[in-house]
């Protein structure tokens, strides 16, 4: 109860950030890292890699629909999204990784958004046509020390109340129906 909760939704493969959740951690040992999402022999992987380490702060709840997210994201105090700049999923056929980081429409974003949540997340062009300096925290992706930082400096709730409201704001100009009467 006494410490941060931060938290993170999405797939556990290269990309995702998992390692620049654990290097934070590894600084941070006050706070508990959650980790929402994978299946279980990307777990397994990260367990394994975390006893070495013997890392006590992070946690995994492995894959939850997509209904029931909303309850892990409600009891983070800081989500993020920590995107490398080489962003991967899987093709269909084969066994091949199409880089998605050009192109990707994050909808982790728009759900942290619209949960009121203080997001950090990787400062890329992608990422900045929805995010900025008052709707989150922006930084260098491979910069530990940034995230770091960025995750002390949101020990302060006001700052953290703020940033959520203007991302909640923000998340406004996204729903379905703000998109469709643009459309039309």
């Amino acid at each position: 109860k006494d410490s941060l909760k931060i938290g993170y939704v999405g797939h556990l493969y290269e990309g995702r950030g998992v390692e620049i959740i654990i290097e934070c951690a590894k600084k941070l040992k006050d706070m508990t890292f959650h980790l929402v999402g994978g299946n279980s022999r990307e777990i397994e992987y990260w367990r394994n890699y975390l006893k070495k380490l013997g890392l006590k702060n992070i946690f995994f709840y492995g894959f939850v629909t997509p209904k029931e997210t909303y309850k892990y994201r409600n009891s983070f105090d800081i989500v993020l999204a920590p995107y490398s700049k080489k962003v991967s999923v899987m093709k269909v056929k084969g066994n091949n990784q199409l880089e998605t980081s050009q192109f990707m429409s994050p909808l982790k974003i728009f759900e942290y958004m619209s949960h009121k949540k203080p997001i950090i997340a990787s400062d890329l062009s992608v990422i900045r046509e929805i995010l900025n300096e008052k709707n989150s925290i922006l930084v260098e992706y491979n910069n530990i020390e940034l995230w770091v930082n960025s995750i002390n400096k949101l020990k302060d709730y006001d700052l953290r109340k703020k940033i959520a409201k203007n991302a909640f704001n923000d998340f406004k100009n996204y729903t379905w129906k703000r998109r469709a009467s643009m459309v039309l």
